[in-house]
């Protein structure tokens, strides 16, 4: 396993004891999501949760969910490019630590990615 900070290509030979060669290569695509974020941030960027991805036309069935800590979800999208602007219905959540799940199709193969994102004030 291999758990690169930016995209990376990998490449792998492999000999057999017969002097056969295998000659294999793999680019491993990082999708940046931060560990926190500030609405009322002068950056923009930082101003609302999301994860940064370059247009891909090999992702599909993108889902994002914001959980708060009764487990309810507060966000949802399917849009990559929206993020959470820290509300819910249009109130402010308060500073804490929320739960999120992104799951994608990419290449014929679902993704599921889960953490937490701090909330700042």
């Amino acid at each position: 396993m291999v758990y690169p900070l930016e995209s990376t290509r990998y490449f792998c030979e492999i000999t057999l004891c017969s002097g056969l060669k295998y000659v294999d290569d793999v680019w491993v695509n990082t999708i940046p999501i931060p560990n926190a974020f500030r609405p009322e941030s002068d950056i923009e960027t930082n101003r609302e949760f999301k994860v940064f991805a370059e247009p891909d036309d090999r992702i599909s069935n993108y889902k994002m969910q914001i959980f708060n800590r009764w487990g309810q979800v507060i966000f949802e999208s399917t849009d990559i490019y929206e993020g959470w602007d820290g509300t819910n219905n249009g109130q402010p959540c308060n500073q804490g630590v929320y739960v999120w799940i992104v799951i994608f199709t990419a290449d014929d193969e679902t993704v599921t990615n889960k953490g937490v994102v701090t909330l700042v004030r």
